[in-house]
């Protein structure tokens, strides 16, 4: 019977490593047991590498940390503006929870003139955007 490797899911500062240990000239086999991963999956890094270092060039050291994948939010624009917004109000010394959040992602929505019944914002999208990015500006 086979050992089955564990599924694991590296961060993208761990992408970067190994993108620069194959670089220095690491084998691709010997990273890939290095970081409990298969070998395609340091291959594809590879050849996501423009993808990878373009989106770590935009982002914190702590992010690069945290954040696993390259996945960008369908409403780009509405996010930028809660991500200002978001810090502006913490200096006014307002509370902020969920629903307000949702409610002046609605208002930014109706503003930008963006489909309105595009946009659904759920309890798990504003929980994570007030983990992920939020937390950082203060």
């Amino acid at each position: 019977m086979s050992n089955k490797r564990k599924h694991s899911v590296c961060s993208l500062k761990d992408k970067l490593d190994v993108l620069a240990d194959l670089d220095k000239g690491e084998s691709a086999t010997k990273l890939a047991a290095e970081f409990g991963i298969g070998r395609a999956t340091v291959c594809d890094w590879k050849k996501n590498r423009s993808r990878i270092e373009q989106f770590s060039s935009t982002t914190s050291e702590m992010t690069l940390k945290k954040r696993k994948t390259l996945k960008m939010s369908h409403y780009g624009n509405i996010d930028e503006a809660l991500y200002f917004w978001f810090p502006q109000e913490q200096q006014k010394g307002m509370p902020i929870n969920g629903p307000l959040i949702q409610e002046k992602a609605h208002q930014l929505n109706t503003l930008m003139m963006e489909t309105l019944h595009l946009l659904q914002i759920t309890d798990g999208s504003i929980v994570g955007k007030k983990d992920m990015e939020f937390t950082s500006c203060a």
